[in-house]
């Protein structure tokens, strides 16, 4: 079980439904990067939030990540290559890979990078994409680690996403880590 990183689940993001048609909900309370004297201007992103990604060889997500175009590191697909190792608070977006019954649903690369525990201290916050075939378990992967580390979901996305939810998630981030500065 992760460290909780954030305020209390009642301050936590607004959580998103089964649908990606609001934008990110209000930031939670807790530290920031700021605290560590990280200029806003830093990785593209106020005081330095950083995006880490994994994507399978089918590169939905990784064709999200490139139209995102914030600077990100990747989760090898392969366990002999490296991981990276981030060096400030970070945003983890990964796809969900599920049965009909959730078994499965967090990548094994994306649980092995997770099981390090300084990586994970520095987890702040989860972005997931799914297919909307699998009804229920859409994006599941997103609650499941959010759950086991006390991280909020950020937002869920289908496939590769759409030209909207590139708008929302930057749009999104640029407030989440904005309040994460501001808070002390």
């Amino acid at each position: 079980m992760c460290a909780a990183m954030l305020a209390p689940a009642s301050a936590r993001l607004r959580q998103t439904t089964g649908d990606i048609s609001g934008p990110m909900g209000d930031a939670p309370t807790g530290g920031g990067p700021c605290q560590q004297g990280l200029s806003a201007a830093s990785a593209g992103m106020p005081c330095a939030g950083g995006l880490i990604y994994y994507s399978s060889a089918s590169g939905n997500t990784a064709r999200f990540m490139a139209r995102l175009g914030l600077h990100a590191q990747r989760i090898p697909i392969s366990p002999k290559h490296a991981m990276p190792e981030p060096q400030a608070p970070f945003v983890l977006v990964c796809p969900t890979y599920a049965d009909g019954q959730g078994r499965g649903a967090v990548a094994r690369q994306v649980i092995h990078f997770l099981n390090d525990p300084r990586r994970r201290g520095l987890l702040r916050g989860v972005i997931a994409s799914g297919n909307r075939n699998f009804g229920r378990m859409f994006a599941c992967a997103g609650r499941v680690i959010a759950d086991k580390c006390q991280v909020p979901v950020l937002y869920r996305f289908e496939l590769a996403g759409t030209d909207t939810d590139i708008a929302r998630v930057r749009a999104g981030l640029a407030r989440f880590w904005e309040m994460q500065c501001l808070t002390p």
